[in-house]
């Protein structure tokens, strides 16, 4: 993400607009949706920074894929606003479904650290 962002509310779409490497362009950086152009396992990492420091508050994060949640990244900022967390998956993803990366319903504080501090990566491990 190229900026700081407060505030976000539930089930917001994370869109991470600063695209490093985006091989066969299947990652829309308007959108936030990867759209899975080949049906196999892939890896995918979530690094989650708030950039601000609060007294107990837990932040989460999940990974999407066609309304169901793969799974969810806990920050815990109470000890220091330069706190990240980081989940590295392997799922296994059909072709032509979007995997994303929202808000929960969950947690307090909706909060994430652009300037390249809270990212997503993901790659194709083998195809099915």
């Amino acid at each position: 993400m190229s900026n700081h962002t407060d505030n976000l509310g539930i089930h917001r779409t994370i869109i991470f607009d600063e695209i490093i490497a985006n091989v066969g362009n299947a990652y829309n950086g308007k959108t936030g949706l990867f759209s899975v152009p080949v049906s196999g396992h892939y890896v995918m990492s979530l690094v989650f920074n708030a950039g601000l420091q609060t007294p107990s508050f837990q932040r989460y994060l999940e990974v999407v894929s066609n309304g169901v949640a793969l799974g969810d990244v806990l920050l815990d900022s109470s000890s220091s606003r330069y706190a990240s967390a980081t989940k590295v998956w392997v799922f296994f993803l059909e072709r032509g479904s979007e995997v994303f990366v929202r808000t929960t319903s969950y947690g307090d504080g909706n909060d994430i650290h652009g300037h390249l501090h809270s990212m997503l990566t993901g790659w194709l491990l083998y195809a099915v």
